[in-house]
C-alpha cells in the first residue's frame, strides 16, 4: 500500500501537534539544539524530580527526547516516552500522556507488532477522548487507528474510524483532510478490485481537493482517478484524469520528481493500450467491409478472415473445481511462469497492489501455503499448461 503510507503520514502529522512547554526561569528550552543536549542537560539535575517544577521540567525533556528520537533510535524514543507516561500520570498531564502512548503505537507499527500498536493506540485514543475539547487530536487518532485496521484488512473496523474521523473533517470544513482520508478508502477499495466503491471516493477526495484549492492534492486525486480507471481497462476516462495530473507534475518536476516519472509511465501503458485497441477495432472493421464486399459481388465471404481462432482460452474442466474467474486465470499464468508482481503488473496493466491481492486470493483458493504450492497445484490439475 505505498500510496496508503502517504496518506497515512499525512494523518499522523495531526497526531504529533506540538505541546507547549511550561516556562521556566532556571530551565534552559533545548528545543532547536540537539537530542544529545538535552541528555546532556538532564544529567546534571537530580536523577529523580524534587519539586514541582522538577517534574514539569522532566516531562518536558521526556517528551522532546521521544519525539527527537522518533526517526533514529527506536529504543531510546521508546524510553523516554515510557518514563513521560510514567511521570505524567502522576502529574496529570493528558496531553503528553497520549502523545507518548501514539509515539510507541508508532514504533510498534513500523516493527509490524501490529496488536501492540493497536493497545497503544487505544489507551491514547481513550486519554484524548477524556481530554474531550481537541477535535484535531481526536479526528487524527480516528484516522490513524482506521488506517491501522487498513492494514490488518479488517474492514469493518477501518471504515468505523474512517466515518468517525470524517464526521470530525466535515463538521469544521477540514477540506484537505477530507480528500486524504476518502483517497485513502478509494485505495483500500482499489485494493480489493471493488472498483465501483473505490471510483465513489475517489471522486469525494476529488471534490474536497478541489474545494481547499490546493493544486497538489487536487494533482493526487487525479492521480488517483486515473489508476482505478486504468485498472478497470477504462482508458479514455484514465487519459482525462491524466492530463490534468500531469500538466501539475510537470511544472513541479524538482519537487515531485517520482510521481512525475511515475504519472509519464502510466500515461505511456495507457496510451499504448488505447492504440492497441484503436489497431484491433479497425482491424474488425476492415474484416466486416471485406465480407460485405463479398457478398455484394456474390462471391464467397473469406472464411479466413472471420474464422475465430480454433485454440481459444478455453477453461480447463480441472478449473470449475477452483471457481477461478478470467480475471483469476489471467493473473494465474504469468504466476506459473515464475514473474514477479511487478512484472505482471507491467503485462497485463493492473497496479501492482491489485496484482498482489490477486495474487493472495489464489493462494486462498487453492489451499497453498506459498507461490511453490500454488504453481504445483495449478500444473498438476491441468488448469496453465
Amino acid at each position: 500500500m505505498k500510496r496508503l503510507n502517504i496518506h497515512s503520514g499525512a494523518l499522523l502529522l495531526l497526531a504529533f501537534a506540538g505541546v507547549p512547554l511550561a516556562a521556566n526561569a532556571d530551565y534552559v528550552d533545548y528545543r532547536g539544539h540537539n537530542v544529545d543536549s538535552i541528555e546532556m542537560a538532564l544529567a546534571t539535575r537530580p536523577l529523580n524530580p524534587v519539586t514541582p517544577q522538577d517534574s514539569a521540567d522532566y516531562l518536558e525533556a521526556y517528551s522532546e527526547l521521544m519525539l527527537g528520537y522518533l526517526n533514529t533510535d527506536r529504543a531510546r524514543s521508546i524510553h523516554y516516552a515510557r518514563r513521560a507516561i510514567s511521570l505524567s500520570r502522576r502529574m496529570g498531564v493528558l496531553s503528553i500522556q497520549a502523545d507518548a502512548f501514539k509515539t510507541i503505537g508508532q514504533h510498534y507499527w513500523a516493527s509490524e507488532m501490529y496488536d501492540s500498536a493497536s493497545y497503544c493506540y487505544s489507551q491514547a485514543l481513550r486519554i484524548v477522548e477524556k481530554i474531550g475539547n481537541d477535535d484535531n487530536m481526536l479526528s487524527a487518532m480516528y484516522g490513524t487507528i482506521g488506517n491501522l485496521y487498513n492494514i490488518l484488512d479488517n474492514e469493518d473496523s477501518t471504515l468505523f474510524y474512517y466515518d468517525k474521523a470524517q464526521v470530525i473533517f466535515e463538521k469544521h470544513g477540514w477540506d484537505e483532510s477530507s480528500s486524504i482520508l476518502y483517497a485513502n478508502l478509494a485505495q483500500f477499495y482499489q485494493e480489493r478490485a471493488d472498483y465501483g466503491k473505490a471510483l465513489e471516493q475517489a471522486e469525494r477526495s476529488l471534490d474536497f481537493a478541489q474545494a481547499s484549492g490546493d493544486s497538489l492534492m487536487t494533482a493526487g486525486a487525479h492521480k488517483e482517478l486515473a489508476g482505478i480507471y486504468a485498472d478497470m481497462h477504462r482508458f479514455i476516462r484514465s487519459k482525462r484524469h491524466l492530463k490534468p495530473a500531469i500538466a501539475y507534475y510537470s511544472q513541479h518536476k524538482e519537487e515531485e520528481s517520482e510521481a512525475h516519472i511515475e504519472l509519464l509511465e502510466t500515461n505511456a501503458q495507457v496510451e499504448k493500450k488505447l492504440y492497441f485497441r484503436a489497431f484491433i477495432l479497425v482491424a474488425a472493421l476492415m474484416a466486416v467491409l471485406l465480407v460485405i464486399r463479398r457478398r455484394l459481388y456474390g462471391k464467397k465471404p473469406v472464411q479466413e478472415v472471420l474464422r475465430p481462432a480454433e485454440e481459444e482460452h478455453i477453461q480447463p474442466e480441472n478449473c470449475s473445481e477452483y471457481d477461478l474467474t478470467e480475471r483469476e486465470r489471467q493473473i494465474l499464468e504469468p504466476i506459473v511462469q515464475g514473474k514477479t508482481n511487478p512484472q505482471i503488473h507491467e503485462q497485463i496493466f493492473l497496479s501492482t497492489a491489485t496484482v498482489k491481492c490477486y495474487r493472495k486470493r489464489l493462494l486462498t483458493k487453492f489451499g497453498a501455503n506459498n507461490t511453490a504450492t500454488l504453481v504445483r497445484i495449478a500444473l498438476e490439475k491441468g488448469i496453465i499448461k
